[in-house]
């Protein structure tokens, strides 16, 4: 039996599912440093906020699966500082 094909196969699917699941630095928001990695099937956002007040300030990471990281970012940034309402 050839393992050329099944070679060729398992090399293609590791090359699809990196460039649907490897994000990359897509933006950076003026709100105190937020940025933005993005990939086809996942959106991590690292939220920054800052303050005058260090206790005000804010940091967290977020990550988003399909089909929640097709949202814009002012949704994402509606539900994700909901949860802490």
């Amino acid at each position: 039996m050839n393992k050329k094909p099944i070679i060729i196969s398992v090399i293609l699917i590791i090359i699809i599912c990196v460039i649907l699941l490897v994000p990359f630095k897509s933006s950076r928001l003026n709100d105190g440093g937020t940025i933005i990695y993005s990939a086809p099937l996942i959106k991590i956002v690292k939220w920054y906020y800052w303050s005058n007040n260090y206790a005000d300030s804010y940091y967290s990471t977020a990550v988003y699966f399909f089909p929640n990281n097709l949202k814009n970012i002012n949704e994402l940034r509606k539900e994700h500082f909901e949860k802490f309402k």
